[in-house]
């Protein structure tokens, strides 16, 4: 079936090299820069509404490709389209490339403004904002269009302006889990240390409803990890610092097998590897191989 498109942002370059509604093949990185950065904040929404997940949702990336057909007046407009996803590929969004042109958009839109960024803009893609535009010449600029029509700027000075929140200490929403080995109850100062699987401590504070499940997890620090979901405050350079405000806590055990219900079936990755197996070399394959399992892998 035909995939249908539908026009969902427009850019636009301005400068000299654009006034004869051409595109400099070298500008093309800023197209390709763009679907990226999509792609990754897509990304990063989805994972932070569905902690625990391992996995992103089936043709999940597919939903998010983006394309151009023609270029259109008013220096270079190049018009993007995304795909409108079939129901049954991904129902968990049916608008999945929208959001992120959005917030990408708003982000542009608030540092014009010099106002805070959007809070739901995933901090560790600012670096990825900022590197947009960057192989345009001097005097030459890059826009967004956003819901209203209106052209948003996105110069060397906007980029300049928001590089500096990549200095500056920020808060994000994160999963992480960990062994207890230390925790304080004492009045109004309820935290505990969570150590990583890569050796990172990280300090937690929380609510003292919560004390039960830091005790038990602090006492089972051997046998099982906590995993943790909440507001983080992160350095500058995109370590954690500490968590400061606990979501939910829930424990793994170090023998649970996490159930991905996103991932493929066993039988059906058979089948699709089956499918590589030249005809002549299965008409070899031993009729009674269920039956005697062992005599065809080990001789007996």
């Amino acid at each position: 079936m035909k995939k249908k498109w539908k026009e969902v942002v427009t850019l636009k370059f301005t400068g000299e090299r654009f006034d004869d509604l051409s595109l400099d093949l070298l500008v093309l990185q800023e197209l390709i820069n763009y679907q990226n950065l999509i792609i990754k904040t897509a990304k990063e929404l989805w994972f932070q509404r569905n902690p625990g997940r391992i996995r992103l949702p089936k043709n999940f990336e597919e939903a998010l490709v983006l394309k151009f057909n023609c270029i259109e007046e008013g220096s270079s407009e190049i018009p993007l389209l995304a795909i409108i996803p079939d129901e049954q590929e991904i129902t968990e969004s049916n608008t999945l490339v929208e959001e992120p042109i959005k917030i990408i958009t708003e982000t542009a839109e608030r540092i014009n403004a010099k106002k805070p960024l959007p809070e739901e803009l995933p901090k560790n893609i600012i670096p990825d904002i900022v590197a947009l535009g960057k192989t345009m010449h001097k005097n030459e600029c890059l826009y967004f269009s956003n819901s209203k029509g209106k052209f948003i700027r996105f110069s060397e000075n906007e980029r300049d302006r928001l590089s500096e929140y990549i200095e500056k200490r920020y808060e994000d929403f994160v999963t992480i889990k960990g062994s207890v080995k230390k925790a304080d109850f004492s009045k109004n100062n309820y935290e505990f240390d969570l150590f990583t699987d890569d050796k990172l401590r990280i300090t937690v504070l929380f609510d003292d409803d919560k004390d039960e499940i830091v005790t038990e997890a602090l006492k089972k620090r051997e046998t099982i990890e906590l995993e943790v979901t909440g507001k983080a405050e992160f350095n500058p350079d995109g370590s954690i610092d500490r968590i400061i405000k606990v979501d939910d806590m829930k424990f793994i055990e170090d023998d649970e097998i996490q159930f991905d219900p996103n991932e493929k079936p066993i039988w059906e990755t058979m089948l699709e590897l089956s499918k590589e197996i030249p005809e002549d070399e299965l008409k070899n394959f031993p009729k009674d191989a269920s039956d005697n399992l062992d005599k065809y892998l080990y001789g007996n």
